[in-house]
């Protein structure tokens, strides 16, 4: 049984885990053992506020399936709301980011990578897209795939549960200041390990 711990990696995730950010983590886990339990390839994970545009999404995942290797995972990025993707129209394209974009709403997941997850994350200490950041502790480097032709459509289904509790001042503080903090420790030691391979 996988739990969530503190402290277990560096840098050290500035926050505690909230209960919806373990039950995301423990959801994540769920799917790479289905995928190892039945010996797939890969396996397509997406959470439960995605909605397809699948004339864009279908190409994107031809490429990406076509381009898999046995350690990827390719993440499929929400564009912010709002936001219009600057390679909107384009034929999709694969790109590998020094520093790996939060999020984990679609993802494919290969066999090697759902199986070297699981193992790395018998504990873990931070949201599960945060840990995918981490390739100097996995071994894998998540690649991007864009335009995904994936959105996030919380708001329509009631607003995500997450993050939905009101956080105290001091809380609200910390969190600012504490998460620039943090980002900045996770792209420098990317940027290390990315000149190093």
């Amino acid at each position: 049984m996988a739990a969530a711990g503190e402290r277990l990696f560096r840098p050290r995730y500035p926050f505690h885990l909230r209960d919806g950010e373990i039950g995301v983590f423990l959801s994540h886990r769920e799917a790479w053992k289905e995928i190892v339990a039945r010996g797939l390839d890969a396996g397509l994970i997406f959470e439960d506020d995605v909605e397809l545009e699948t004339a864009v999404f279908g190409p994107a995942l031809e490429l990406a399936t076509s381009e898999l290797r046995p350690l990827d995972v390719i993440k499929f990025p929400v564009p912010r709301r709002g936001q219009i993707p600057a390679d909107q129209g384009k034929a999709p394209h694969i790109r590998e980011p020094v520093v790996t974009p939060l999020g984990a709403t679609s993802l494919l997941v290969a066999g090697g990578a759902a199986r070297r997850l699981l193992e790395l994350t018998e504990r873990f200490d931070r949201p599960v897209d945060t840990f995918m950041q981490m390739s100097w502790v996995t071994g894998i480097r998540p690649r991007v795939v864009t335009p995904s032709g994936v959105t996030e459509i919380s708001a329509r289904l009631g607003g995500t549960t997450i993050h939905a509790k009101k956080r105290p001042l001091r809380e609200t503080i910390s969190r600012n200041v504490l998460r620039p903090v943090y980002r900045l420790q996770v792209g420098a030691i990317s940027h290390l390990h990315g000149s190093r391979q």
